[in-house]
C-alpha cells in the first residue's frame, strides 16, 4: 500500500522593507508574518527567519484576498490558526 501525503511549508518571519521600516508597524497588533508567496519580490526580504508552518491545506488562496500576499498573524492566535488551517508552528527558541 502506498499512502502520499501532501505538507506545505510556509516561513514565518518579520517583514522589512528597502527602508528597515518594519510590517507589520511596531504599533501594529500583529506580531508575525506567514510567508505564504514563494516568489517574494526582490525588494521584500525575510528580516527574522521566526519559524515554519507545515500545513495541510494550501494557503495561497487565503493569501491571495491580503493586500501583501502574506497572512499576519498574533501570537496569541497561533493555537487557533493551527486548528483552523491543520497545520503546526515550529517557532526558533530564544
Amino acid at each position: 500500500m502506498k499512502i502520499n501525503q501532501e505538507f506545505f511549508i510556509y516561513p514565518v518571519g518579520t517583514f522589512y522593507d528597502p527602508n528597515f521600516e518594519s510590517y507589520p508597524d511596531p504599533e501594529s497588533k500583529y506580531d508575525l508574518i506567514l510567508y505564504v508567496n514563494s516568489n517574494l519580490e526582490e525588494k521584500r526580504s525575510i528580516s527574522s527567519l521566526e519559524g515554519y508552518f507545515i500545513s495541510n491545506k494550501n494557503l495561497s488562496k487565503l493569501a491571495s484576498n491580503l493586500a501583501e500576499g502574506n497572512i499576519p498573524i498574533r501570537k496569541e492566535n497561533i493555537d487557533f490558526f493551527e486548528s483552523k488551517y491543520e497545520g503546526k508552528f515550529y517557532l526558533n527558541k530564544k
